[in-house]
């Protein structure tokens, strides 16, 4: 009995140590939560900025209660996942910030992979960020790269995105076969069955014989493709099979282009005309070479010359007053630009196909309707009329609010250079340089914020060449050069043009002669 009553009193007094233990403990505890020791600091950090109080020295942290939260906040969230590249402890509610997470995949495409999985299946959100960097097109939802629609909306945005399209897609005929009426360059995407089509091999050779490079063997082999491709390219004799280059009505074929010899004599005399007429050495002490006097001999055939449309204007830093940046605009105070149509008036079949081509490529009416030439040459070849143009248009970027504006300029580009010849009844196009509706972002490093082709002037080899050569200035990224292109001399009605040659004058090593492969 005794032993029974010492135990119990033993149990009794163990309980109560441990009651008065929690209970002298509880309210600290309550107070202080131990710290996680795995959690990260970026983690750490997301909570001192939710956590933060309205005081004067974090009022620009406030934001209403949850995940509704403010740009500063935004910003602020941005310059933490920037220090530790990972976005996967970010709050489940702030993956589907869209806001937030356009400016997040601007600054690293990888970022795409750790949004909210139901953002990945959304076409609009998907097709708004691809405009802006399509190097996320490879991560997209396995469903939406099954959907025709998409992929060829996108492609519109970014040419290469048929790559990427599941297998089904491109083992479609139907879909490959609009793809390629779309932009020929689509065949080399197509599956290997479709590429040995020839209904689809002809519809992309037609258009460009040297895609042929991309084609299976049996197609290569084939006499009446090689024949239609070297008469429109007779470079493309190249790429036909082993054995076709045996024949010798081909090899003549081949031969009777008058430009076989471009790599020796006439890339020769190209390149010396060019240097003796447009390059000269400025007065400064570095003595540059520049590139000068657009339209030397052919100035009568510039019909119109609008150069300065767009200007760089310095704009504050709302952050910090002493800091600035440059963005890419209008410059409608110095010009009242007629709409483009007003100056091809006198080529109203013209102007349906230009509209065609736009609206074919999904772009608004309002947006055609503003372009604006910046410039238009006329000239004649075998009494063909053929017009080179560019047809222009910046906005203000439709998703600009969403961007950190110390880390980008975007812009919304409309662009179209062109030559097109009137033959046979009919206008036909070749695209020199197309940007469709696209949000780009400008930079300084070119002289009007992207990559340009201005025409700079005619070129005939000799008296007897009746067959002008346009020569295009290219502005590129740090780099200025000459591309040299001229209509198909083996083509019946001259109705196609392609580039023959290159030329780099400002640099210290010459461009080689280039194809369109």
């Amino acid at each position: 009995m005794k032993r029974e009553k010492k135990h119990l009193f033993k149990t009794i007094k163990s309980t109560s140590l441990a009651i008065f233990f929690l209970l002298s403990v509880r309210p600290s505890f309550a107070l202080n939560p131990p710290t996680n020791p795995t959690e990260s600091k970026q983690t750490k950090e997301l909570k001192a900025v939710n956590n933060s109080t309205n005081t004067e020295e974090n009022n620009h942290f406030k934001f209403i209660n949850g995940c509704d939260i403010n740009d500063q906040i935004r910003n602020q969230i941005i310059e933490i996942i920037e220090k530790n590249n990972n976005l996967s402890e970010l709050p489940e509610c702030l993956k589907l910030d869209q806001r937030l997470l356009f400016k997040l995949i601007l600054i690293n495409p990888k970022h795409f992979q750790s949004i909210d999985p139901s953002l990945k299946k959304d076409s609009i959100f998907i097709y708004r960020i691809t405009k802006i960097n399509p190097e996320i097109i490879p991560l997209i939802d396995e469903e939406l790269l099954k959907n025709s629609d998409f992929i060829s909306k996108i492609s519109y945005s970014y040419r290469d995105a048929l790559k990427y399209s599941h297998p089904s897609l491109k083992d479609d005929f139907a879909f490959i076969s609009q793809m390629i009426k779309k932009d020929s360059r689509n065949y080399i995407y197509a599956s290997e069955r479709l590429k040995s089509n020839k209904e689809l091999a002809i519809l992309a050779f037609e258009d460009n014989p040297l895609l042929l490079a991309n084609a299976p063997e049996s197609i290569k082999q084939n006499r009446e493709i090689a024949e239609l491709a070297i008469k429109i390219n007779p470079h493309a004799f190249e790429f036909i099979g082993k054995k076709l280059k045996e024949d010798k009505n081909l090899i003549k074929l081949a031969e009777m282009n008058d430009y076989s010899d471009l790599s020796q004599a006439h890339s020769t005399k190209i390149n010396q005309f060019i240097e003796n007429h447009y390059i000269t050495t400025s007065q400064t002490a570095n003595q540059a070479k520049q590139i000068n006097n657009q339209g030397k001999f052919f100035t009568k055939n510039k019909i119109i010359n609008r150069p300065f449309i767009v200007k760089w204007q310095k704009f504050s830093n709302s952050n910090d007053k002493n800091q600035y940046n440059l963005k890419l605009v209008n410059v409608k105070e110095r010009n009242n630009h007629k709409k483009w149509a007003k100056d091809f008036l006198k080529y109203p079949e013209l102007i349906q196909k230009i509209n065609n081509f736009f609206i074919n490529r999904n772009i608004d009416q309002n947006t055609i309707d503003n372009l604006v030439t910046t410039y238009l040459w006329k000239f004649n070849i075998d009494k063909q009329t053929v017009l080179a143009f560019n047809l222009y248009n910046l906005k203000e970027d439709r998703e600009n609010n969403i961007y950190n504006k110390e880390r980008a300029n975007f812009t919304n580009i409309t662009s179209l250079t062109a030559i097109a010849n009137f033959s046979a009844g009919k206008w036909s196009l070749t695209v020199v340089e197309t940007i469709l509706d696209n949000d780009i972002k400008t930079d300084i490093s070119y002289r009007e914020g992207h990559k340009k082709y201005i025409l700079w002037d005619l070129y005939q080899f000799n008296e007897n060449d009746k067959n002008l050569k346009l020569i295009f200035k290219v502005e590129d990224r740090f780099n200025e050069y000459f591309e040299i292109f001229s209509a198909n001399q083996n083509n019946e009605n001259l109705s196609k043009y392609q580039m023959i040659h290159r030329f780099n004058p400002l640099s210290d090593k010459d461009a080689d002669n280039v194809d369109n492969k």
